[in-house]
């Protein structure tokens, strides 16, 4: 360690265990106070607290009331606690009446519950052998019908523009397998046996 703070630290010490070895004196004011110190006013009897190091403290005296309490204070606070006691047992009555009503309910929700089940119910009307079935909620997908934009962009057509899309219909019917094909005449010659 560095010798600087060391020495600082020493000296703290030597002065705290001075302050703390100092004698605490107590003595009475011209005014009555008792007031304490280390070094007592010149002229004063002082006496010295023992070497505890601590100072007793001690409650002031109690107040004395100037004759008995009036009788109208006591009958005030009579009329005010007889408010209170009758408050408190009307509440209590609520509250039994409350509770009794919910036990009632929750006595008719079971025995409905046991009607329509047929099986062992809690008191809120669910069946207890419920309780080991999890419900499970199924995935819906929500698909606007129709599209609000087309999937895919659109395709050009497969023909070129102005040509139908197929061939028009034939008005010969299509040959039967097998058979022979004629072809009709060339050069202005015209079907027939040759010659």
């Amino acid at each position: 360690m560095r010798p600087l703070p060391m020495l600082g630290l020493l000296m703290a010490l030597v002065a705290a265990g001075d302050a703390a070895a100092q004698t605490v004196y107590r003595w009475r004011d011209a005014n009555g106070q008792l007031s304490y110190g280390t070094e007592p006013p010149p002229g004063v009897k002082a006496e010295p607290i023992g070497g505890r190091g601590s100072v007793s403290v001690m409650p002031p005296p109690p107040v004395e009331r100037n004759g008995p309490p009036a009788a109208g204070a006591d009958a005030e606070r009579l009329e005010r606690l007889e408010r209170e006691l009758e408050e408190e047992r009307r509440q209590r009555r609520e509250d039994a009446l409350r509770a009794e009503r919910e036990e009632s309910r929750r006595v008719a929700l079971r025995e409905r519950c046991e009607r329509e089940y047929r099986e062992p119910c809690d008191d809120e009307g669910r069946p207890l052998g419920a309780s080991r079935y999890v419900p499970v909620p199924v995935p819906v997908p929500v698909r606007p019908y129709p599209p609000a934009y087309p999937p895919h962009p659109p395709h050009p057509p497969s023909h070129p523009p102005g040509k139908p899309d197929r061939d028009p219909p034939r008005s010969d019917p299509p040959p039967r397998p097998g058979a022979s094909i004629r072809l009709g005449p060339v050069g202005g010659e015209e079907p027939g046996p040759r010659r």
